[in-house]
């Protein structure tokens, strides 16, 4: 039996606060992109053997996802913003979710955590263009896992005594 591939056509994204089972916000998004891992290498030398080179794996950092051309009616990424300029608790989990073509299955999720918004661009005000309420939201965060279907894990990320 085959498996039916993923598609990058049917997504969601669920944005929460941690302790919260309400989205941060009511919004969607035409695309998503910037979903990346990347490990540093260390080269070690083993002394045993000094013409070969060991690879370890480093530090892991995660590149920015961007959400682009998204509809929302509501001021609640305005007010994240905000609570990130004010400094209270802010880190946000934000899930991507892959879904079947036809939007009945969870295919995979993508959690996201610790978020902070880095770029919150608005549409550019023509009163004879079609733009949209959100051009780009930016987030930057401090960890991806995969979340397979049936294996659902808490929304809640900690926030830290100390924020950075």
């Amino acid at each position: 039996m085959s498996a039916e591939p993923f598609t990058a056509f049917a997504f969601a994204v669920e944005l929460r606060l941690p302790g919260s089972d309400r989205p941060l916000c009511e919004a969607a998004f035409c695309a998503c992109d910037g979903l990346e891992l990347r490990r540093e290498i260390i080269r070690a030398r083993d002394g045993a053997d000094p013409t070969s080179v060991r690879l370890l794996p480093g530090a892991e950092s995660f590149g920015n996802v961007i959400l682009r051309r998204g509809m929302t009616s509501s001021f609640d990424l305005w007010d994240w913003w905000e609570r990130v300029r004010a400094g209270l608790p802010y880190r946000a989990t934000c899930d991507i979710v892959v879904l079947s073509p036809d939007l009945a299955q969870e295919r995979v999720r993508f959690r996201l955590t610790r978020c902070i918004p880095t770029k919150l661009t608005g549409p550019t005000l023509n009163a004879q263009g079609n733009d949209v309420a959100i051009e780009t939201l930016e987030i930057a965060c401090e960890g991806v896992e995969l979340v397979r279907p049936g294996t659902e894990k808490p929304y809640a990320t900690p926030e830290p005594a100390v924020r950075a």
